[in-house]
């Protein structure tokens, strides 16, 4: 998949999947070794301005304190996953100041969101990430997805396309791949609105789907997350989709190529069936 010239793989970690530098979770660490490492697009989980504390307290190395977080329940009976993690994080200061994601040799995403409750305070933290990594020096290209899909978060002001598009327009002076992470309750005639953005270069689709306990992922999202994949282009989007959403398998990850996806994403894989990870990776086109 080619962003602005730079190559990103055929499969990514959907944000958060790995943690926000790669220190992962204690299920993440079966077979993930090196070598499918470099064959994985990594994105970090979404990171905001200042310091967030959510609904999961996070440890020093920004793993959860518990093994198993506040508010995430498994439902291996239904291969669900659902959570109301609402961007708990370090702050992206705290995150750069590790190091190792200006270390990184392979290029990898940024997942980026705020919370603020006004559009005015929404892109003035953007504006200050955006001078917060200008003034930080990667090994490797990196590209920025903006995070407007979390169901757990209260927004305040409605988000119209037109803030997103200043949102957009302000990360597009990194001259980085710039890219929109999207949920399923996404008007279709928005998608095509911002499809005309020139700033934007990719979308990224979907997040969890809104329940009564939080977000909701795996299996049953794949159907209809498929199907909206397949309207999206079939509308006439142009700009690449990574898409993702209950990929457990191989055949799962080939139903969003076949549908028009550009690329995919893993997540509820890593926790629900870790032990195919390394078949998706490793044999996506097989």
């Amino acid at each position: 998949m080619q962003i602005k010239g730079i190559h990103f793989n055929e499969v990514w970690c959907g944000a958060g999947a790995l943690g926000f530098v790669g220190e992962g979770y204690w299920w993440t660490t079966f077979g993930l070794e090196d070598e499918l490492a470099q064959k994985i697009t990594f994105v970090t989980k979404t990171i905001t301005i200042e310091p967030n504390k959510g609904n999961v307290v996070l440890k020093e190395n920004f793993q959860p304190a518990r093994i198993i977080p506040e508010t995430l329940r498994l439902n291996p009976f239904s291969s669900s996953i659902t959570n109301k993690f609402s961007f708990s994080n370090p702050g992206l200061e705290k995150v750069l100041e590790t190091g190792v994601l200006q270390k990184l040799k392979q290029p990898f995403f940024f997942s980026l969101g705020s919370v603020a409750n006004t559009k005015e305070k929404r892109l003035g933290d953007f504006a200050a990430m955006c001078e917060l990594l200008g003034s930080t020096i990667f090994t490797a290209p990196y590209g920025i997805q903006i995070n407007y899909s979390c169901p757990n978060l209260e927004k305040g002001e409605r988000i119209t396309v037109e803030e997103i598009k200043e949102a957009v327009t302000i990360f597009s002076t990194k001259d980085v791949p710039v890219m929109l992470k999207l949920g399923i309750d996404t008007d279709l005639a928005d998608f095509l609105a911002l499809d005309t953005c020139e700033a934007l270069d990719a979308f990224c689709f979907s997040n969890t789907r809104k329940v009564v306990r939080g977000g909701l992922s795996g299996r049953p999202l794949i159907r209809d997350n498929v199907e909206y994949v397949r309207a999206l282009k079939e509308a006439g989007i142009k700009k690449p989709i990574n898409a993702g959403g209950g990929i457990l398998s191989k055949s799962n990850a080939r139903e969003y190529f076949s549908s028009g996806a550009d690329s995919v994403f893993i997540w509820s894989v890593f926790l629900l069936r870790p032990w195919r990870v390394k078949n998706i990776i490793s044999n996506i086109y097989t």
